[in-house]
């Protein structure tokens, strides 16, 4: 249970940091001055998302459309935000969906590494869940648009938490069934 106290305090820290700024991106400007090629250019591309994400909140602007808008013309390729990019491509429902995914690769790996015995299933199982837990952070200001041909990688990680989540579940009941039998 303290693990998922744990996961759940990091997904509302990620969360909180990313709503803060854009909602507070007027009055963190003036302080950004010096910033004004990096974090001062990000929150002016999401005061520019948020709208479109109101305009089309249930199905998005469509995949890889985000650089179509008129608001946007060609000039950036993605929002900054890994979440604004997939709530604006593909909509709110479809980022809740994206959130889920991450919680539950979150907790396969979390759960792999806690009950496997075996060495290589613990390594795999915190290497790439700790890779998962960079791309989120990585996510807060910068986006890699989920139809893009690097996205790919992100995706071979999902797989490989839950093929190891398989394995190693599979295993445990197999030794279980051992055991009782």
């Amino acid at each position: 249970i303290v693990i998922w106290i744990i996961i759940l305090v990091l997904i509302i820290l990620i969360a909180g940091i990313g709503i803060y700024t854009v909602t507070h991106a007027k009055k963190l400007s003036p302080g950004l001055k010096q910033a004004e090629g990096t974090l001062q250019f990000r929150i002016h591309v999401w005061n520019i998302t948020v709208p479109l994400i109101r305009k089309n909140p249930i199905w998005g602007v469509g995949l890889n459309n985000f650089r179509t808008q008129q608001e946007v013309r060609y000039f950036w390729s993605s929002a900054h935000n890994q979440f604004l990019h997939v709530a604006v491509e593909m909509g709110i429902p479809a980022l809740v969906a994206y959130l889920a995914i991450l919680i539950i690769a979150g907790y396969m790996a979390i759960y792999v590494y806690q009950v496997s015995q075996i060495l290589w299933q613990r390594t795999l199982a915190l290497g790439l869940g700790w890779g998962q837990l960079a791309f989120l952070f990585f996510g807060l200001t910068d986006a890699i648009p989920p139809g893009a041909k690097v996205g790919i990688f992100f995706w071979l990680s999902l797989a490989l938490i839950t093929a190891l989540f398989r394995f190693a579940t599979n295993n445990r009941q197999s030794s279980l069934h051992t055991l009782n039998g």
